[in-house]
């Protein structure tokens, strides 16, 4: 373990903290956990050092009372900043450390905050109410090419991937979530595969053996199978794909030939053959994923010049086509065609009507 792990209590106190700074909240639906943000919020909190009296003193001298208090406002606000970015700090290294467990921890905290108090105070109950989950956003620093990906040292572990949508599963396909229950000891929720809260035997968090009563019945989670493979440009030698499980907000988001950036949490997971032999894969469950901006892909000057000589080849189509779906032997022809298909041809115009 990379780092300490929050626990149920501190995701809570975090909780109340994040939701009264009022960022980034999409009400009721989803929340961003922006980790360049955390980042910088860690990096400040652990280079804060709070003024002695004596240096204060020395500044504020011959200031007016208005500005000796915007002095003290100023001040205020910093250690308030720092002592909020030390719990920052510490989910993010929790996040880093066991990415399941803390996202878990600060959705539950969250469906806690927003739904289960409330509809207490209202004495109500809200039956079309949707489970708010946290989503990662900026997490550029979490990248890995997929063809470097490596279970001994990414499993379980944040990462961030690009690539294009080769294949995803037109309809979203069904799976049954677990119960939610409450310990009343505590006030921890967890989820559970059990029908009955009379069959927990003790709270994971204060380890009592409760009360418990159910929050959340189960219901169907949906989910989308997909698979992304590198861009040719990112790696230069044949491109490796990945399997991807969307669901939540990454649910319908992409469709195949989409350019995507996907950060999720790796895993393990048995594929059986047809003969009944079984091999090991990486399997990554997306957390957040966004369309990637192909305006914002530039041309160096290195491009052009490949780009030209290319162009100025005994024969270009023969290379392009050769680039295209290189980890398919053969079928030169039906790339080729392919191709010229894509580029397309010059255009002419005869007698007021263009051709091609």
């Amino acid at each position: 373990m990379r780092g300490r792990v929050i626990d149920w209590n501190y995701a809570r106190e975090f909780m109340l903290r994040f939701l009264a700074d009022g960022k980034d909240h999409d009400w009721y639906e989803t929340y961003y956990l922006d980790l360049a943000w955390m980042r910088g919020e860690k990096e400040f909190a652990q280079n804060y050092r709070r003024p002695t009296n004596d240096e204060v003193a020395q500044l504020t001298a011959g200031m007016t009372d208005e500005q000796r208090k915007k002095v003290y406002d100023l001040y205020a606000e910093e250690y308030e900043r720092a002592d909020y970015g030390r719990m920052i700090g510490d989910v993010y290294d929790s996040l880093l450390a066991d990415p399941e467990k803390t996202l878990e921890l600060l959705d539950s905290a969250l469906y806690d905050s927003m739904y289960y108090k409330t509809a207490n105070a209202l004495g109500e109950e809200w039956p079309d109410f949707v489970m708010p989950h946290f989503i990662i956003k900026n997490a550029d620093e979490l990248f890995v090419h997929i063809s470097d990906l490596s279970l001994e040292k990414h499993k379980d572990r944040l990462v961030q991937v690009r690539g294009w949508i080769r294949y995803i599963s037109d309809t979203p396909m069904e799976e049954v979530t677990s119960h939610i229950f409450k310990c009343l000891s505590c006030e921890a929720t967890f989820d559970l595969p059990v029908i009955d809260a009379s069959v927990i035997r003790q709270c994971p968090e204060c380890k009592k053996k409760g009360p418990f009563i159910e929050v959340r019945k189960p219901q169907m989670k949906k989910f989308q199978e997909a698979i992304i493979t590198e861009n040719y440009e990112d790696v230069g030698s044949t491109p490796i794909s990945l399997r991807v499980i969307f669901s939540n907000a990454t649910l319908n988001k992409f469709a195949v030939g989409d350019r995507a950036i996907v950060t999720g949490i790796l895993r393990q997971k048995q594929v059986e053959r047809k003969d009944k032999s079984v091999y090991v894969t990486h399997v990554l469950e997306a957390v957040s994923g966004e369309k990637e901006n192909v305006e914002d892909v530039s041309i160096t000057e290195e491009d052009v010049k490949r780009i030209e000589a290319v162009a100025k080849s005994a024969s270009p189509l023969d290379y392009l086509a050769s680039q295209y779906a290189p980890e398919i032997v053969g079928l030169d022809t039906v790339k080729k065609a392919i191709v010229l298909q894509a580029v397309g041809g010059v255009e002419h115009r005869e007698s007021m009507t263009k051709i091609r």
